[in-house]
């Protein structure tokens, strides 16, 4: 397995049409017993949604009934977001990897800790709702960069539901996911927004 894991630290993602990963597009792997996390930067996210008017004219993501506008739009981190997507699965010798979970989150230099983005989809941990039947699908000959870049377009693929619209507030939202006429928000102090999280598995992401 130290073989396997060793090769995988040292590959580069593969990236998807669909995906932009801009900078260091290069993954990490960690692990702890047959638990293995790769995890790696995220510098955009395709966001498939409603969404909603708010304050006139500020466009935000949303999945609950109503009259809203169904539509795709990219989404960027802010400069000052290190956002990353942590895909936890579990390594067994001469078996395929068996993908168990995922986690979106987001660090900054000004405060320690890692935070959760305000959108319905990622639960209060940080841990990302694929919905049953979006679950990477796995197979014997995947690595865990092959892993992590289909989880990543499953991400980037899936509607947004609705199991935890009401863990942040319309104006949170706003903040940091909101588009005003087709222009992203900006918004310095992020985190403000956000609430910090925390995971026994996130010991594993050294970034």
């Amino acid at each position: 397995m130290d073989e396997v894991l060793e090769a995988a630290a040292h590959k580069i993602v593969q990236v998807f049409p669909r995906i932009c990963m801009c900078g260091d597009s290069s993954l990490t792997v960690s692990k702890r017993g047959d638990l293995v996390c790769v995890f790696g930067n995220v510098e955009e996210l395709t966001i498939n949604a409603r969404w909603s008017t708010i304050e006139g004219d500020i466009k935000i993501p949303v999945s609950i009934g109503g009259s809203y506008e169904e539509t795709i739009r990219r989404w960027k981190s802010p400069e000052n977001m290190h956002l990353v997507l942590a895909v936890f699965m579990r390594y067994k010798r001469g078996a395929p990897p068996q993908f168990e979970s995922c986690a979106l989150i987001a660090r900054c230099a000004e405060e320690a800790g890692w935070f959760r983005p305000p959108i319905s989809n990622i639960y209060e941990d940080g841990r990302v709702c694929l919905g049953d039947s979006n679950i990477p699908r796995v197979t014997r000959v995947d690595t865990v960069q092959t892993v992590w870049s289909k989880t990543l377009q499953v991400l980037n693929d899936a509607p947004y539901g609705s199991d935890m619209a009401g863990a942040q507030t319309p104006e949170q939202i706003a903040a940091i996911f909101g588009f005003k006429n087709e222009q992203q928000n900006t918004v310095e102090k992020w985190w403000t927004e956000c609430q910090k999280v925390n995971n026994e598995y996130y010991d594993l992401i050294k970034c």
